[in-house]
């Protein structure tokens, strides 16, 4: 029976994980269709977090940006960074890429301008993160269905 608990909870995490990655990576898909209008990055900066699992380096960027005469802030972007590399080093140039006052183009969502998306590259660690969870929701299965013929035999 603890077996068949183990596969439960790693087919729920697992299942949960590709679910939130995958939310991450279809507004990125979706984003590439939408219009693009002309924006400002108001804000550029690297956010530094530090716990007991080690040092986060997010990059943080807000926006504005105009739709049908009505201007708009946003802080979405894409999450674009490579999986590979120096993670500080790759979030600093990141935030560089976007120095404040730099005109960009934004996505905006067609059916609710107020939401946009700044696209800084392809969220690779998140397609990462939507495969992990799969395969941990799949190994979760597995147990499960090795477990459940064990209890029938």
């Amino acid at each position: 029976m603890p077996g068949a608990l183990f596969g439960l909870l790693l087919t729920l995490s697992g299942g949960a994980l590709a679910l939130w990655a995958h939310r991450l990576v279809r507004r990125y898909s979706l984003a590439q269709t939408w219009r693009k209008v002309p924006a400002v990055i108001l804000k550029s900066e690297l956010r530094i977090s530090a716990d007991s699992d080690g040092t986060a380096f997010i990059p943080e960027f807000s926006y504005a940006y105009t739709v049908d005469g009505v201007e708009y802030q946003s802080s979405v972007h894409t999450h674009g960074r490579p999986l590979n590399g120096d993670r500080e080093q790759l979030a600093r140039t990141l935030v560089q890429s976007f120095p404040a006052g730099l005109r960009v183009s934004v996505a905006v969502d067609p059916e609710d301008p107020r939401s946009a998306v700044l696209d800084t590259g392809v969220p690779e660690l998140w397609i990462a993160v939507r495969r992990l969870g799969g395969v941990l929701a799949a190994v979760g299965v597995l147990i499960l269905l090795f477990a459940a013929a064990r209890i029938d035999a």
